[in-house]
């Protein structure tokens, strides 16, 4: 064999060529590669001479220009057995399996499918790779292609020759394949003399072997020496280009990817960015691949071999963005994307905007969701702030990036507190979506696009000075429901200890009332009853329910126009699984609530980040819930609870008859316990004849079964169909709430069927106003209510805060938000009020804690205290 190599290179030497031996051919085979005006004219006698053009750029291997001359001494052919040992299976691909170390999910894994939807598919996936593996498996495919007919064409690899050359004659099994690469570098293939075409190497690879597709694959990636976990499964190891400074890598990467298998004129990648990793002597270590797939971005990594950056080939090395600035700029904040288009979206931003520099911030991310590989050592002295991706299943991982940078010894670790979106919505976010919950809603209202921001400095600044701890991120996902709440020990004893209500007092279950002097409010909400409250979204079901808590507690509070007689009828429980945390605790303050809480007054909020240990599910699907719901209302002796809302607490099953039989079964357990139960539920959309008059959502059960229903009537209704009296029209054309009830059904009351009772409140009011009655034929009904009514256009206003200057203007007060009350009471508690105590007291952001105090100042209610600096306060403006 040493004889033979030696004639060989005596022989190129003479033609001024470079030859080798390919040891697997049969017969002795060698090629000659040389730039064609270097080319010596001399023939070569009995030889076959083959000459193929390659356009592929492939550290010109076979670029423009470059030609393979291959010189046999005889035609060659081969049999299917030369290759037999490449044939592989495609691996199943593991799963990591991550729960243990993420923060555990509330309710499903991923956001509601409306939520999605509205956000855009483009922005909730493909975060750390893309997430359909067809169309990773189709990227694969078209790298093969690609590669293959490189190392065809440069005569690199000898298999693929063999291939091409298989020749068996035995019977009806004979085959015989020949092929070669058109000008345009695609192959073009015939089996048995034309009988059967092609132009992949996957398909006559996949007929020649009888292979599956996705076996093909497997079986050509060995034939190439590349891999399919090499595009997303990202390794520690450091490849030799990181040693090297100074020289700039070959790029062999395609600008264009023709994707098999998918639809006719939307399988084709576009490259819409190359960003370079680099290592700290200047050097190309590696690259982020953004492509574009029909609108729909996607990152893969590049890697640097033999002087080439490419993709498929080798073990991609786990890198962060702009790695080599966070040693560069020890003291500068990193703003780390878990979402990689976000992040090159902004530094794009950020790049545009005058004035920025990395010392002021760096950007970061990177691919794979494998942590555990990447050199978090960069992260080291470093103010971090983390922007969570659009998608539970990565927020749970927060926990997680927390425990690395943490380890990494970074100076703080903080997270931003929303959504930074890198493709534009499905629809306008601060709008009403439909099908989204209200916390959902409220992160839609929430997010920023990254397209629709004039002044990227400031909002980087924004996102630094808004994010918080990771103890408060937590909090702020359990007040969304993303995360669950926190156990706690409610001191609920189990279902099989005795638990039951004292008998109740004679006076709530007054006699039959048929005349509307006669009602009271224990006429409506009594032990052993049941209530169905229905109404469209927004026309005050929440705001009726927590008057009626207050009337029962206190008992000389007109609900909203009945009174308990001074009765009090007990404890009561209020179940949301609705309202955001805040505006939960800010409707009980409103209404008296906040006194008496814990004591007379117990709520239970699916987005309170301390529940008992039975609200895990916080759905009335749920034995498990039901009854530990149960015994919490029993020890606490409670004597009436509202659920607020049957959409909200049974999600899907609210439709099924079935389900509902269930729940109803229980509210009668509950009923024979002696409790008031309270359904407060949504309007129908669905056209249908209704029962009793009302289009209750889901089953007819919930208000054929309930003593008494009420129907409200929103403003909106009122404003748009001219269903009330002009009272109360001129009313629902001003500020507050004004409302229709409607009793559709009044068993303990019959005199208050088919009439509706016309209410106004005022912002932030406990006091309901009465308007007028109407009957079923819409005329006014004469009604000795207990407010006086008002005159046309007279505004009554709500409850003053506390101790609130008696000449002050109680117009002002009135039209202050909840939050700006709840500041303008401690100012007024304390004497001052400063920017800590509100974050403290709102668990909020600086920067809304000083808009807070700045809003209030405009109003001429606050006015600074005299010290300046962290010990500046606000005090009441006299």
């Amino acid at each position: 064999m040493g004889n033979i190599k030696e004639e060989l290179n005596k022989f190129g030497n003479e033609l001024g060529m470079n030859i080798w031996l390919i040891e697997e051919s049969p017969v002795v085979e060698y090629e000659a590669q040389t730039h064609q005006a270097n080319m010596m004219n001399a023939p070569i006698k009995d030889a076959i001479l083959d000459v193929h053009a390659s356009s592929v750029p492939s550290n010109k291997r076979c670029g423009r220009g470059y030609h393979d001359y291959h010189i046999s001494r005889a035609p060659i052919t081969y049999t299917r057995t030369h290759l037999e040992r490449f044939i592989d299976n495609w691996p199943a691909r593991e799963q990591a399996n991550k729960t243990e170390k993420s923060i555990a999910l509330a309710g499903k894994d991923s956001f509601s499918s409306a939520f999605n939807r509205a956000f855009s598919m483009s922005n909730v996936t493909n975060i750390y790779d893309p997430d359909d593996d067809l169309i990773k498996a189709a990227v694969f495919e078209a790298l093969l292609e690609r590669e293959a007919s490189c190392q065809f064409a440069s005569g690199s690899n000898a298999n693929l020759r063999v291939l091409l050359n298989i020749k068996e004659s035995h019977g009806r099994e004979s085959m015989t394949v020949s092929g070669e690469l058109g000008p345009d570098n695609e192959l073009r293939w015939a089996l048995n003399h034309g009988k059967t075409t092609g132009r992949t190497w996957v398909k006559l690879l996949g007929i020649v072997y009888n292979l599956s597709h996705m076996d093909t694959l497997a079986t050509l990636a060995n034939i190439l020496s590349m891999s399919f976990e090499n595009l997303f499964k990202l390794s520690s190891d450091r490849h030799a280009a990181e040693f090297n400074g100074g020289s700039r890598p070959i790029e062999d990467v395609p600008a264009f990817l023709q994707l098999p298998g998918l639809p006719a004129g939307s399988a084709c990648a576009e490259l819409m960015e190359i960003r370079y990793i680099y290592g700290n002597a200047g050097q190309i270590i590696g690259a982020i691949l953004r492509y574009r797939l029909n609108g729909n971005d996607f990152c893969l990594p590049a890697t640097v071999g033999r002087g080439v950056l490419c993709m498929g080939k080798y073990k991609p090395t786990a890198h962060f963005l702009n790695q080599h600035l966070m040693d560069q700029h020890p003291f500068a904040p990193v703003i780390f994307f878990q979402d990689m288009r976000t992040a090159l979206a902004f530094e794009r931003m950020l790049g545009e905007a005058r004035g920025y520099d990395s010392e002021k911030f760096i950007v970061t991310a990177h691919l794979g969701d494998d942590l555990s590989v990447l050199p978090w050592s960069y992260f080291h002295g470093h103010e971090v702030v983390l922007i969570p991706a659009p998608v539970k299943e990565c927020m749970a991982l927060v926990k997680l990036y927390k425990e690395y940078i943490t380890g990494a010894q970074a100076k703080s670790f903080q997270v931003y507190s929303g959504f930074l979106l890198h493709s534009q919505p499905a629809c306008a976010l601060v709008g009403p979506v439909e099908g989204v919950t209200d916390a959902e809603a409220e992160l839609l209202h929430t997010a920023i696009v990254l397209d629709a921001i004039e002044r990227p400095l400031w909002l980087a600044q924004q996102v630094v000075n808004d994010s918080v701890s990771y103890e408060a991120f937590v909090a702020w996902g359990q007040r969304q429901c993303i995360f669950k709440g926190p156990n706690k020990a409610s001191n609920v004893p189990s279902t099989g200890q005795s638990c039951s209500l004292p008998p109740a007092d004679p006076a709530l279950t007054p006699p039959l009332a048929y005349s509307l002097d006669m009602v009271t409010l224990y006429h409506i909400i009594r032990p052993g009853s049941f209530f169905a409250l229905v109404g469209p979204k927004g026309s005050g079901k929440t705001q009726i329910a927590m008057s009626t808590c207050r009337g029962i507690i206190y008992g000389n509070t007109p609900w909203p126009l009945f009174s308990g007689n001074g009765i009090s009828a007990g404890n009561v429980a209020y179940i949301d699984a609705e309202t955001p945390y805040d505006e939960f605790c800010a409707n009980q303050q409103q209404h008296g609530l906040t006194e008496v809480r814990d004591t007379r007054f117990f709520g239970l909020s699916r987005f309170d980040p301390h529940l008992p240990d039975f609200c895990n599910t916080f759905s009335l699907t749920d034995a498990a819930f039901r009854e530990g719901l149960t015994t919490y209302l029993l020890e606490n002796k409670c004597r009436v609870v509202v659920l607020d809302n049957l959409t909200a607490l049974m999600g899907d099953g609210v439709h099924h008859g079935k389900v509902a039989e269930t729940l109803l079964d229980w509210v009668k357990l509950l009923q024979g316990h002696g409790l008031c139960v309270v359904l407060v539920h949504h309007k129908t959309t669905d056209v249908g004849t209704p029962q009793h008059g009302v289009q209750a959502r889901g089953s007819h059960l919930y208000t054929t079964l309930a003593r008494t229903v009420i129907t409200l009537v929103s403003s909106a209704e009122i404003l748009n169909n001219s269903v009330a009296p002009e009272i109360v029209q001129t009313k629902a054309a001003q500020d507050g709430l004004t409302v229709g009830m409607r009793f559709d059904a009044s068993k303990p009351a019959p005199v208050l069927d088919k009439k509706s009772f016309w209410l106004h409140l005022p912002f932030g009011a406990s006091e309901w106003q009465f308007l007028t009655a109407t009957g079923a034929d819409g005329k006014e009904v004469e009604f000795a209510q207990v407010c006086a009514k008002p005159e046309a256009g007279l505004a009554i206003q709500g409850d003053p805060l506390i101790d609130a200057p008696e000449s002050g203007d109680v117009a002002i007060l009135d039209q202050l938000s909840s939050d700006e009350k709840l500041v303008f009471d401690m100012a007024k508690i304390a004497g001052t009020v400063k920017t800590a105590d509100i974050t403290k007291k709102l668990d909020c952001s600086d920067r809304k804690a000083r808009n807070l105090t700045k809003s209030l100042e405009e109003c001429g209610l606050l006015e600074p205290d005299g010290n300046s600096g962290s010990q500046q306060g606000y005090r009441i403006k006299n």
